[in-house]
């Protein structure tokens, strides 16, 4: 008798699974047998479809299916040795029962073939390989346009003709409600918020019928090369129902569960979760604004389990070296619970394409392999999250590249971060919204956006701290890092070792197009946590004021004297006015800079007023510098035999005439250059008044490991590890 391979799809399952959301979750999402409806939607794609084709109880195929080859949430293939006649009648059985119960939502896909059509191999692992190649042919099959075109044809009097009005059914209402009443589902999943309306956390609790939820869709990334590689039915199966699995309301409801206890025991505000829906590879639900971190973290913890039991699967049946490692591209969307679905949708799907077409991946070399990886796109900014194989730990003494090599990659923990900073700051104080907004409006211009000089002066003055001499510690420590972490997107890092052997984190500035859009788009995801409904306060920072002096005054300094100030034309003009010392003897690479004795009131009348006017700026400077080239060489010597830091230098007042006479470098950008170079040097010297920087290095050489604040021992700070609000 021959036998047959038969496999059965459901195709366009999300557009069922969205209009069961759009027509019931929407107009109904008040009623408490709202997430039963969800529940049983998406156990209808598995259980249910099961039953109708026979694989449980009493469907066309049942007692007539020989062997399971597959079975996944929608899809199962499997071999019978039923007549090619009946095959086609029950296929065709099925087909009309799901046209007309979904009124055509969902559609099925079918195939069926002689088992004898495939190449069996008579070598003694030939009875597994044959199932493999009958699920890869049956997959194969499923996806042709033929396939669907030979459907069309033999169903073309259901799918062309109008129904009889009477002939309307409620079919698809008993199916989604036919297993269990909604309070069953309620109990059974029992950690699920009921409704989306239910989401709000203890801040919301007074407007809990107004109030921001995160939406969250996943979908994971290389499962098809994943099952081309696969050679062994076993592994495939075992693979298979690790899907199965793992992506399912079960373990999504068990996730929760671990999340809300571990919530218990630190005290923290009970993670809340509404599930949309999860099948195949696809993930979507939705949790308070405010816990979009825990949100994220269920992605991975779902993305972890699958790829460990992946490679346990793998090592079993010695296929190690095939490609086994699994990733996600997560699209997130911020939205009121009242928002219709269809706009959000829209929203969270197209920031979901975006993390799929990301490029950049994190780089594997040589010591390092990044694993579980996920990209997470939040308005319009793709961000990387990865974890280092523990199995290729470089081995001692041999540096990490992964730091350079992953340097460009943005990551989830810059975001996290920085709305951790950004709500400290907010709790301490910081008029958050209005510095961003300015900030924004700033690099957003046109005309400075197209020229480096004047995005670079814009930039940097509004990132020059405005409470480093406030009395409010915690306030100009909160500002200082919130500034540090805007900064640091339009820098590339690199790790360099000082002569004592110890990680130096060194940056670069680049205001590329790249990292322009980069700055914009952080600016931006810290402009929408500035709502006061995202608020979530943090109640400590781990403040590092070494860092804060070369990323915040050290590396701009050096980007406006060599890049703003630099080249041939204006090198002349910025040496009247700046001198450079190097420091020696020592690891850092930091610059002394000496300057003339100019107040900021000057520079203003100097851009606005006498810019046309070089002899008059010389007469202006000259006598705000009054000291002879002798006496303030004098000076410099007293200077340097006293261990301090050179003093002002002389007006060289001939020079001046000499450079500004240029047109192309005597400008008002030039000027606004030089201005915002003197305003943030002597910020940089305050800095140092309130820090103590050579404690703070003999402290990090103790302890290296330890993030410290470096204050002075003189009341204005202290030596601490962190800084609490």
């Amino acid at each position: 008798m021959e036998k047959y391979v038969v496999a059965v799809s459901i195709d366009r399952v999300q557009t069922f699974l969205y209009e069961v959301l759009y027509s019931r979750v929407q107009d109904k999402q008040t009623n408490s047998g709202t997430l039963s409806t969800i529940i049983e939607s998406s156990q209808m794609i598995s259980g249910q479809f099961y039953k109708d084709i026979g694989i449980e109880g009493n469907g066309p195929f049942a007692g007539d299916i020989d062997e399971q080859l597959l079975t996944t949430s929608g899809n199962c293939i499997f071999i019978t040795s039923l007549p090619e006649s009946q095959i086609s009648k029950n296929l065709d059985e099925i087909f009309e029962k799901y046209y007309k119960r979904y009124s055509g939502q969902l559609l099925i896909k079918y195939i069926y073939f002689p088992l004898a059509d495939l190449q069996l191999s008579h070598q003694a692992d030939g009875e597994e390989l044959y199932k493999l190649n009958a699920i890869k042919e049956s997959k194969r099959r499923l996806r042709e346009d033929a396939c669907l075109n030979e459907i069309i044809e033999r169903n073309q009097d259901l799918l062309f003709n109008f129904p009889a009005p009477l002939e309307t059914n409620s079919d698809s209402e008993s199916a989604l409600s036919q297993a269990k009443s909604p309070s069953d589902w309620e109990n059974a999943f029992s950690a699920f918020s009921q409704t989306i309306n239910q989401l709000y956390d203890d801040q919301d609790a007074e407007n809990e019928n107004h109030f921001r939820i995160a939406v969250i869709k996943g979908d994971l990334d290389g499962m098809g090369e994943l099952f081309k590689s696969i050679q062994n039915y076993d592994t495939y199966n075992a693979v298979s129902k690790l899907l199965n699995e793992y992506v399912s309301l079960q373990n999504l409801h068990q996730i929760t569960q671990q999340f809300q206890k571990q919530d218990a025991e630190e005290q923290r505000d009970r993670l809340r979760l509404y599930p949309l829906y999860i099948a195949g590879d696809d993930i979507f639900f939705a949790v308070p604004a405010s816990q979009l971190s825990a949100g994220i973290n269920i992605c991975k913890h779902i993305l972890k389990q699958l790829n460990e039991g992946i490679i346990q699967a793998v090592q079993e049946d010695k296929q190690g070296g095939m490609n086994i490692e699994l990733s996600m591209s997560i699209g997130v969307d911020f939205t009121f619970n009242r928002e219709p679905i269809r706009y959000y949708y829209a929203r969270v799907q197209k920031q979901l394409e975006m993390a799929k077409q990301e490029a950049s991946h994190p780089k594997v070399t040589k010591n390092y392999r990044p694993v579980h990886c996920m990209k997470i796109s939040i308005n319009h900014l793709v961000f990387h999250d990865y974890e280092e194989d523990k199995g290729s730990r470089r081995k001692e003494g041999v540096s990490d590249d992964s730091s350079e090599n992953n340097a460009d990659l943005l990551t989830w923990k810059t975001i996290v971060h920085g709305v951790e900073r950004l709500k400290h700051a907010m709790s301490c104080g910081f008029a958050a919204h209005h510095f961003l907004y300015g900030l924004l409006n700033k690099i957003t211009d046109p005309e400075s956006y197209n020229s480096n000089l004047k995005y670079s002066n814009a930039l940097f003055y509004h990132l020059i701290p405005q409470h480093l001499e406030s009395g409010n510690e915690q306030l100009r420590e909160a500002e200082l890092w919130l500034l540090n972490s805007i900064i640091d997107q339009i820098m590339r890092r690199t790790e360099k070792r000082d002569k004592a052997g110890n990680a130096e984190n060194t940056g670069i500035i680049f205001l590329d197009d790249k990292h322009k859009k980069r700055l914009e788009c952080y600016v931006r995801v810290l402009l929408l946590f500035t709502d006061p409904r995202f608020n979530k306060s943090t109640q400590s920072i781990n403040f590092d004021a070494t860092q804060v002096k070369s990323d915040l005054f050290i590396n701009p300094l050096k980007y406006i004297y060599n890049t703003s100030l630099g080249g041939s034309a204006a090198q002349p003009l910025r040496d009247v006015f700046i001198k450079v010392k190097k420091k020696k003897n020592r690891a850092s690479s930091e610059d002394i800079y000496r300057t003339l004795r100019i107040s900021n009131s000057l520079f203003y009348r100097i851009k606005h007023k006498y810019l046309n006017h070089p002899e008059t700026v010389a007469k202006l400077i000259a006598a705000a510098n009054p000291r002879t080239p002798d006496e303030a060489e004098n000076l410099l010597d007293k200077s340097k035999q006293k261990h301090k830091a050179p003093q002002r230098f002389t007006f060289d007042r001939q020079r001046f005439l000499r450079a500004s006479s240029k047109s192309e470098v005597w400008t008002a950008d030039h000027v606004e250059a030089l201005a915002v170079f003197y305003k943030l040097n002597n910020k940089s010297i305050q800095l140092k008044t309130i820090y103590d920087f050579k404690a703070l290095g003999e402290a990090q050489s103790q302890n290296p490991n330890q993030k410290w604040s470096g204050g002075k021992p003189n009341g204005k700070g202290k030596n601490r590890p962190q800084n609490k609000c």
